[in-house]
């Protein structure tokens, strides 16, 4: 088995790796460096990523749309709010990929990228290793964001489930300025779901339907229920342009350790993804730029820890859901109903003060809360 040498290994090759070689690259010191990028397959292009924030980032260029208002539906009622000072993006996988096929891996010529399935990674004597198999390959610095390869994986009893079509209209049918973060209005019993649609212009939307279940479901499922809604909004001559499906576990996948330990996880692997809502790019963007500042810095800067309150928020929303999802629906319906969309959003960005949050619960039902606090002892 040949063994081949690198200064830093990616194993896995999705949108974190992506955000993390951008901010390495930003440091002088970065060309001199050998890069390996171990992938099985690209998936960046399948991805569509929404985000919230009060400040541009590194990849502002690629946000193809973004909303300065929001909406919740429920009952044949929307709530639609501005949320000022943020704004709520989205990005394309495809701009995603192609800025960096065409403005990125053809200028860093010290990166590799091998298309395989990584096997094993392991530390061995003073360097770690990430076996294909054919081939061994070690450097003093692995970044990991393959969920299970460094460690036993976590169960995931809840998956964030998903397929969407983004359509085109013959007449204009949308309202281009909210997005519609979750419709619940064909919600009766049964499993945690909601509608989630995009309007980009008045003619072209994202219509996506999306489950919180530890069952996955066939394709029919999804569409029947797009169906449904276009129906119900009158939508009748649209084109299917491209469609997407997706599952994001709902769950943390372990903890983030500092830079000196030599192997990382990275993304879902690190825990980057938001147990209740399944949002990670803003959090990967802040997360990898931390990193890359460590990677060169002569001290150990640690990346930002979550808050244990704000895990155990997470745990006790997500068992609600499980266990009673009209429950949740209820609460989420008291949520959106009672509160600022602004405060909501930094309450889910983890930004929020304990008197925020103290203000968010007291317009919540206690007992649903109260009866699952005792798992978590």
């Amino acid at each position: 088995m040949a063994v081949n040498k690198y200064d830093i290994i990616f194993t896995g090759g999705g949108a974190a790796c992506r955000m993390l070689l951008f901010f390495l690259s930003k440091h002088k010191t970065f060309r001199a460096l050998q890069i390996l990028i171990l992938e099985a397959a690209n998936t960046t292009t399948e991805k569509t990523w929404c985000y919230w924030g009060t400040a541009s980032n590194p990849f502002q260029q690629l946000v193809c749309k973004h909303w300065n208002e929001l909406q919740f539906e429920a009952d044949q009622h929307c709530n639609k709010q501005t949320i000022y000072p943020f704004t709520y993006s989205c990005v394309n996988g495809n701009d995603f990929d192609a800025f960096f096929e065409t403005e990125f891996f053809s200028t860093y010529k010290n990166i590799q990228r091998v298309n395989s399935v990584v096997t094993a990674a392991y530390k061995k004597e003073e360097l770690f290793v990430a076996e294909t198999a054919t081939n061994q390959y070690t450097a003093p610095l692995v970044f990991n964001s393959i969920p299970g390869l460094t460690h036993t994986p976590e169960q995931v009893n809840m998956w964030q489930h998903f397929e969407g079509w983004f359509i085109k209209t013959d007449t204009p049918c949308f309202n281009v300025t909210a997005a519609s973060l979750m419709n619940f209005n064909d919600y009766d019993e049964g499993v945690f779901r909601f509608m989630y649609v995009l309007p980009f212009t008045s003619t072209e939307a994202l219509i996506e339907y999306t489950f919180y279940s530890g069952e996955l479901y066939p394709s029919p499922v999804y569409e029947e229920k797009i169906r449904q809604y276009l129906h119900e909004k009158n939508i009748t001559h649209y084109t299917i342009t491209k469609k997407e499906k997706g599952k994001i576990p709902l769950c943390s996948f372990g903890k983030q350790p500092s830079i000196g330990n030599g192997m990382i996880d990275i993304g879902t692997a690190g825990g980057l993804v938001k147990p209740s809502t399944g949002y990670a790019f803003q959090r990967m963007i802040e997360d990898c730029r931390s990193i890359a500042d460590s990677v060169f810095s002569s001290q150990v800067v640690r990346r930002r820890k979550r808050s244990r309150r704000f895990l155990f928020y997470d745990q006790l929303l997500l068992r609600i859901i499980q266990e009673d999802p009209a429950c949740a629906v209820g609460i989420f319906k008291q949520l959106f109903r009672k509160q600022p969309m602004q405060r909501i959003l930094t309450f889910l960005n983890e930004d929020s003060t304990l008197l925020e949050e103290v203000r968010i619960f007291l317009s919540l039902p206690w007992a649903p809360f109260l009866r699952r606090i005792k798992f978590f002892k």
